[in-house]
């Protein structure tokens, strides 16, 4: 019977509870504003109010920026030396002392075994026309003969990752010269604008001058020094004869006068002849000019840049303050009484005639400092703490090198806070990121200017290219097929990582010339060179050690020595 009314009365609670409506504040349903099914898009979310954000196409938000972008991050390479260092950083590892060329023509295509001799004829013949045009001591591999190729190519790269976020080239021809007539000219990013008086997006007719001959072409669209056809296609690019704010009459010049270059030249068998190299990496679709990484690097380089010089100002200042004087009275009206002045201008006008006259004296050779009355004598005895400057200005390295790739220790060249697996995990990641900007600077440079010095070698005769194969005009991939060796990686711990590439081989998951080109070498000369070597080894008669017997050896001396407990 107890239960049942016990059952009864929490009914009629329950029942009471549903009947009244619930405290506002212990309501988990609170009116609230409609919010967006995405954060990202909701006009009302806190940490994005009052951000009012592009949706222009990638010319539009850029193109009316990029100058004063660009000038901006050059005045910051120029005068920062963390970017300055970064620059340099990326160049080592991209570009380094120069690429080596390792031919791999497309056996299918030529009907050959990559393994025949009349394979290995074929791409010695490709390697050594390109090497006599990329080597010559004259540079006339340059337009104005003044840079060989390597630093041609340091050039291109140097424009491509740093403040100008692309490279312009032009592949011309020297009808008199002597030998290779294929001349590369490195072109100033800022002299590929838009000619005098052409809108951005305008379309028209415009005059080509191709090798030898000009004619006219129709662009559908004409923006940055670019013209397009209706496809979308480039088809030339206007070039200003100087830089637009060059010094004396070219330069006033050079702001009016300019040529439309053609994307291939006109006048050969087939219309593969590259003439314009434009290397950048598109981010969008559509995007006609390249952006530079530093672009999302330039705040945090501008704050190290003012942390670093308050910091160093700061110090010095604290290095020449080297004492103070302080007054001992605190009450201004009963040092007024005591010195009888009558106020406390006067005060102070005799405090600093005091310090003039008597301020340092002098007995038996031996300064004596003579305080005004009241005062005291408070050497500088602060020092800066540096941990917080140098946690700020680490965060602020790290932020500035993410853009471009590089972390902290690759950034501030500083390997003093990591492991060996830390700096060989660092190195690994920067070297992938690398891998993506040597394939772009491969892709729109490196590639169609070889295939315009092998066009030229195939109609000199050069190639050893066998019988019935197809003409280097009607399949230019297969003769520019092959390997661009870069600057390798250094090893951070000899032992350790020759013997990973030892046990790679043995185990066949890389071949030797896989770890030749890891270490920026080609496989066929690191043959060649140890041949020879082991000839001249031979001549004089010596030998030689094994690596794997030398280790045996010296574990078990090591083994002797250790003595016994």
């Amino acid at each position: 019977m107890s239960n049942a009314i016990a059952r009864q009365r929490v009914r009629k609670r329950r029942a009471d509870a549903s009947s009244r409506p619930a405290p506002k504040a212990d309501s988990l349903m609170v009116n609230r504003m409609p919010r967006r099914a995405h954060a990202a898009g909701d006009p009302f979310d806190t940490q994005f109010a009052g951000s009012f954000t592009s949706h222009g196409s990638s010319d539009a938000d850029w193109l009316g920026d990029r100058l004063t972008a660009v000038a901006r991050i050059r005045d910051v390479i120029r005068n920062e030396p963390l970017a300055a260092s970064g620059v340099e950083q990326k160049l080592s590892l991209l570009v380094g002392e120069g690429w080596q060329f390792q031919s791999a023509p497309d056996a299918d295509v030529f009907g050959l075994d990559p393994a025949s001799e009349e394979y290995e004829a074929l791409a010695r013949s490709i390697e050594k026309a390109w090497r006599r045009w990329a080597s010559d001591p004259l540079a006339r591999n340059d337009w104005e003969e003044r840079l060989p190729w390597d630093l041609q190519l340091d050039l291109l790269a140097r424009n491509y990752i740093a403040a100008e976020g692309e490279a312009v080239a032009l592949i011309l021809f020297d009808a008199e010269s002597e030998t290779f007539g294929t001349r590369l000219q490195v072109i100033d990013p800022d002299r590929l604008a838009q000619p005098a008086g052409w809108p951005d997006g305008a379309g028209g007719e415009i005059v080509i001058e191709g090798q030898g001959e000009t004619y006219t072409a129709l662009a559908a669209d004409v923006r940055a020094g670019i013209a397009r056809d209706d496809r979308g296609r480039p088809i030339a690019y206007h070039i200003l004869d100087a830089h637009p704010h060059d010094i004396g009459l070219a330069g006033v010049m050079g702001r009016f006068a300019g040529r439309w270059y053609p994307v291939r030249t006109p006048g050969f068998e087939t219309d593969t002849r590259p003439c314009v190299l434009h290397v950048f990496k598109q981010r969008r679709a559509g995007q006609s000019r390249g952006i530079s990484d530093f672009v999302a690097a330039l705040g945090a380089y501008a704050a190290f840049r003012d942390m670093g010089e308050a910091e160093r100002r700061a110090r010095i200042i604290n290095a020449l303050v080297v004492a103070q004087y302080t007054s001992a009275i605190s009450d201004p009206e009963a040092l007024i009484e005591v010195l009888g002045a009558e106020n406390a201008s006067e005060v102070l006008a005799n405090r600093v005639g005091y310090y003039e006259e008597y301020g340092v004296g002098t007995v038996a050779g031996s300064r004596v400092i003579q305080p005004y009355p009241g005062d005291k004598l408070e050497w500088n005895s602060e020092t800066r703490s540096a941990n917080e400057w140098v946690d700020a200005m680490s965060f602020l390295a790290l932020q500035a090198g993410m853009p471009l790739g590089l972390g902290y220790s690759m950034a501030t060249r500083d390997f003093s806070r990591t492991t060996f697996s830390s700096a060989r995990t660092e190195i690994n990641d920067a070297f992938r990121a690398i891998k993506r900007e040597r394939t772009v600077l491969r892709l729109h440079a490196v590639r169609p200017l070889r295939l315009a010095v092998l066009q030229e070698a195939y109609d000199r005769g050069e190639l050893a290219v066998p019988p019935g194969a197809p003409s280097i005009w009607d399949a230019p991939a297969a003769y520019i097929s092959g390997q661009d060796i870069g600057p390798g990686r250094e090893y951070v711990d000899p032992v350790k990582e020759a013997t990973g590439d030892r046990m790679e081989v043995e185990n066949l998951s890389a071949a030797p010339s896989d770890i030749a080109a890891r270490r920026g070498q080609n496989f066929d000369e690191v043959v060649a060179r140890s041949a020879r070597d082991n000839r001249a080894i031979q001549r004089a008669g010596l030998q030689l050690g094994d690596i794997g017997t030398m280790a045996a050896s010296a574990s078990g001396r090591d083994e002797e020595e250790t003595p016994r407990k």
